[in-house]
């Protein structure tokens, strides 16, 4: 007889939605920018007001480069992230 662990089923974490190489958009200070991720995600747990770890809750957070010459680093988590940057609607957005 098989049983089900409700443990592992709600430490099953989601699939990063996206990939090193891509140009994504975000919203810093209102203003919709570029970001190019240039390295893999890692996953972050979410801590609760004392410092804990929640176990089934976190978020993907991604290394992002931009600026000239993407001379500046900085990191990005997935729920700020609004969309991949297309070709056409966001070619005059700042990277």
């Amino acid at each position: 007889m098989e049983t089900c662990n409700p443990q592992e089923s709600q430490n099953i974490r989601p699939d990063a939605r996206y990939k090193v190489g891509q140009i994504v958009v975000t919203s810093v200070n209102g203003h919709l920018k570029k970001r190019h991720i240039y390295q893999e995600p890692y996953w972050s747990k979410s801590v609760d007001s004392n410092g804990a770890e929640l176990e089934d809750e976190g978020n993907w957070v991604y290394p992002v480069d931009y600026g000239l010459g993407c001379g500046s680093e900085g990191y990005l988590s997935e729920c700020n992230i609004i969309r991949i940057a297309d070709d056409d609607t966001d070619s005059l957005l700042v990277l």
